[in-house]
């Protein structure tokens, strides 16, 4: 199993279509993270580690779905 990693950009890369401060990447176990979030940073990392969590215990994506209607 490969490591968790987290990247900062100015500016999430192009190909990342589902937000435009954070998207986890379940291919290479990435968390990409929009720089200048200020406190916003702990609720938005805390949302991609579900999905990290999600990814590495082999759950459905449907229950971070389920997470987030809440």
């Amino acid at each position: 199993m490969s490591m968790l990693h987290i990247r900062t950009h100015s500016s999430l890369p192009q190909w990342i279509t589902s937000s435009d401060i954070a998207a986890y990447h379940p291919e290479s176990r990435t968390i990409h993270l929009r720089r200048g979030l200020g406190w916003k940073l702990i609720p938005v990392l805390g949302h991609e580690l579900t999905h990290y969590a999600i990814d590495i215990l082999g759950l459905p994506e449907t229950l971070h779905q389920r997470i987030d209607r809440r």
